[in-house]
């Protein structure tokens, strides 16, 4: 199968061996809907100062702001009443012949409500509604953090009229406690949870909601006999039916919450099959989209599914995203990834975020961890892998909190740590994962490797390679496993089982520099002068600057001649080495080229003549300006680029750079600047991976960076006039391609998205995600398979 433009690349660091396809947002023309990141911190530094500044002034001033506050909401609460009469209608459409309402709010969202009513609580800070939305729309888009800091600031609000002797609407007072409560578990934060379902409970007894979520909070903390106590002496759920019999006019009554709770129980206790099937046939209940707090219960349910390895539990995820009440309503993106830790995660596990990958709204937490490791390995700004790196750790904190496979989450925190370089950490959590795993009777290859590669670096070569041949036991096609064995068997004198490993890793990674000095080096010291005079000259043809291997050549010739060996027959053997491709660099520049012009060649199956795609790109650029979806920001991008609408591309994608853009939007950007002959970007590529000195990153963009400073006849490094050989930038693209070649120990995977070039009518790309089936390319793959 032949991979056109939509097959995007990302090389991933070692042990990150998954790829993801991201979304994210852009700044786009009013209105438009705005990420809801702010400082809370500062706040809440402010907060309690202008509280009690407020509080102090006259009644009629405080009456005035209050009006003002009032008047500076009126866009979110129009937002909220059409949400609510959307979600009405989208339950009745199935039997009532009008469909939900269209929006009249433009591109009106979740972040402009977030934006309206921080301004609005600016002027009022006893706006308790306001500061109550702002906690429950932060929850609803996945930042749980703001959302308890604006929850924090409603209860205290609160506090501040009542002993002011002002009186506060009681229904208000019970939601944000249900909603921190709420938020509060997503946190697993179950004592302080429980704390205040428990005070809710006091003054509203009967609250099912409440009920539910203390039953929940229970379960989760391990309190198996408190959680099954709740759920059995709980009522049943009522909620109305909607079908064309009773239309709404009828309450249904379900055990579903009752059995949500035993199964989350069971789950603490280390059950998820017993789990799953407490929670009865999950069939029947995909047809009742309206079940209350639905989208968390899917969630759950999802998660138990996955953890018990049924495969229905994308279903129950993607369920969760359907049924959540916002979901048109901010820009989202949904992503899978390939396994990095013994299948973990699935790849057919997707995991849904808000604006780009910040902020984790459903789906699988492994898989959204995965999705930051493959950010962390793939990012191009030092902020972007920080805040990766971040994400990730807050998720794995949160998983191991609930005791959810701790030896899976061990293992990726490992690679976080060192791929950060943060070798300490890395090992502890390495060697922790590998002791799990072994009482599993399992080995994961690339947690051995990580190991072997520390135990190394700390010259414990004996522990190295016990765990290094442990690797290539379990996983006998990794070159770097091999190739590390050799250097620790050689540290201990095991030259017969050194050699086989060197042997092993050249034949699986000839264009490694590495393997050949080491088994060049290997062959030196044990005098055999023509085999390692070959690797050198192997070598040399690689990198023909390296100093290292330049002097151990010398080294080699001098030894040689010093033995009465005639250098001609030495020189002879060395020139005589088959070097094939791996003799210059250019043929791998020139390999990738090839890869990026079929990548952007529409293949006639999906042709279309100018009126249809400029129809369809007028509905994209429409749907974009009113959403800010950013998986219609890629999609339209691709379609301005096909059609050689590139300067709108560019003017697309380009505020983006540095900010937000997914890895395949920045390839997309690249090859537009190539195009229009702008070189600005490409610059700050090459100075980057330059600067990384770890050949980490994406070949293709590094690849389009080069062509477009090419161009202008200007040095990749920006120095010297362009040359095959130049050791620094050409060093790293070594490095870099070397990694590509070997996709069991740096993953490399690209994705097929043709079906995005057919920019439906009405692109809500369901089909387009789950259509995104990713395929591992082999260590000799060229972009074909």
């Amino acid at each position: 199968m032949v991979y056109h433009l939509k097959s995007l690349a990302a090389l991933l660091l070692v042990g990150a061996v998954c790829q993801s396809i991201g979304c994210a947002s852009a700044p786009s023309p009013a209105p438009a809907d705005n990420p809801p990141l702010q400082d809370v911190r500062a706040e809440a530094d402010a907060f309690q100062p202008s509280l009690a500044d407020h509080l102090a002034a006259r009644p009629a001033r405080r009456d005035s702001l209050r009006r003002q506050a009032l008047e500076k909401a009126d866009g979110w609460r129009d937002f909220e009443r059409e949400v609510r009469e959307s979600s009405d209608a989208q339950l009745r459409q199935w039997y009532h012949p009008d469909g939900p309402p269209l929006l009249s709010q433009g591109g009106y969202g979740v972040g402009n409500g977030l934006q309206d009513l921080r301004e609005a609580t600016a002027i009022d800070p006893t706006y308790v509604a306001g500061w109550a939305a702002m906690g429950k729309l932060s929850a609803e888009v996945g930042d749980q953090l703001s959302a308890l800091q604006y929850l924090d600031h409603a209860r205290a609000a609160a506090d501040a009229l009542t002993g002011d002797g002002q009186e506060v609407d009681e229904n208000l007072l019970l939601d944000i406690r249900r909603n921190r409560a709420w938020v509060l578990r997503d946190l697993a934060r179950w004592d302080e949870g429980l704390a205040e379902a428990q005070k809710g409970l006091a003054d509203h007894p009967r609250d099912q909601e409440l009920q539910l979520i203390k039953g929940l909070l229970l379960a989760d903390s391990g309190r198996y006999q408190d959680a099954i106590s709740l759920a059995v002496r709980m009522d049943p759920i009522k909620y109305p039916q909607h079908d064309f019999t009773y239309r709404g006019f009828k309450d249904q009554t379900s055990a579903y919450a009752n059995n949500w709770i035993r199964a989350m129980a069971l789950l603490a206790d280390g059950k998820p099959n017993l789990a799953l099937a407490k929670f009865g046939d999950l069939s029947t209940y995909t047809h009742r989209p309206q079940i209350p707090f639905g989208s968390r219960f899917w969630q759950d349910a999802g998660l138990v599914a996955e953890l018990a390895g049924d495969s229905q539990a994308p279903l129950y995820y993607s369920m969760g995203m359907i049924t959540h009440p916002y979901r048109f309503s901010f820009p989202s993106g949904a992503n899978n990834v390939t396994p990095q830790v013994l299948g973990w995660p699935d790849a057919h596990m997707p995991v849904y975020t808000s604006y780009g990958p910040r902020f984790f709204v459903g789906g699988s937490p492994f898989t959204f961890v995965g999705m930051q490791i493959n950010l962390l390995a793939e990012g191009l700004f030092p902020a972007q892998r920080d805040q990766a790196a971040g994400r990730a750790m807050h998720q794995l904190d949160l998983l191991e909190q609930r005791n959810l496979r701790p030896d899976i989450c061990q293992a990726l925190r490992g690679r976080i740590f060192y791929i950060n370089e943060d070798f300490g950490p890395a090992q502890r959590e390495l060697g922790h994962a590998r002791t799990a795993f072994a009482a599993l009777g399992q080995v994961d290859p690339i947690t051995d490797l990580l190991l072997g590669l520390m135990n190394l670096r700390s010259k414990q070569f004996a522990e190295a390679e016990t765990v290094l041949t442990e690797a290539v036991e379990a996983d006998s096609t990794s070159a770097i496993a091999w190739r590390s064995l050799g250097v620790a068997s050689v540290r201990l004198g095991h030259q017969e089982r050194a050699l086989e490993a060197m042997d092993r890793a050249v034949e699986l990674d000839p264009w490694n520099v590495a393997g050949l000095y080491n088994r060049g080096l290997f062959r030196f010291q044990a005098g055999r002068l023509g085999p390692a005079t070959s690797d050198m000259q192997r070598a040399l043809a690689l990198d023909s600057e390296n100093r290292e291997v330049q002097r151990l050549r010398g080294l080699i010739l001098q030894a040689a001649a010093q033995t009465g060996v005639d250098s001609a027959t030495v020189a002879m053997v060395a020139q005589g080495t088959p070097l094939g491709e791996a003799a210059n660099p250019e043929v791998m520049l020139e390999r990738y080229q090839a890869e990026i012009d079929e990548m952007f060649t529409v293949p006639d199956s999906l042709a279309v003549d100018t009126a249809e795609a400029e129809r369809r790109i007028e509905i994209l650029q429409n749907r974009y300006m009113r959403d800010r979806d950013p998986l219609t920001r890629a999609v339209l991008a691709l379609a301005l680029i096909d059609h050689r609408q590139l300067a709108e591309a560019q003017g697309l994608l380009a505020p983006g750079w540095g900010v937000d853009l997914s890895p395949e939007e920045e390839l997309m950007l690249l090859y537009v600047d190539r195009e229009l002959g702008e070189r600005e970007r490409a610059q700050q590529v090459v100075q980057e991976a330059i600067a990384s000195g770890r050949g980490s990153g994406n070949p293709y963009a590094i690849t389009l960076a080069t062509e477009t400073m090419r161009s202008f006849s200007v040095d990749p490094e920006g120095t010297d006039p362009v040359a095959p050989n130049t050791h620094g930038f050409f060093g790293w693209f070594r490095d870099a391609s070397s990694s590509y070649r070997v996709s069991k120990d740096r993953g490399f995977a690209i994705q097929d998205l043709g079906l995005f070039r057919k920019y439906g009518s009405d692109p809500m790309f369901e089909d387009a995600v789950w259509g995104m089936t990713r395929t591992p390319i082999g260590g000799t793959g060229a972009g074909k398979q």
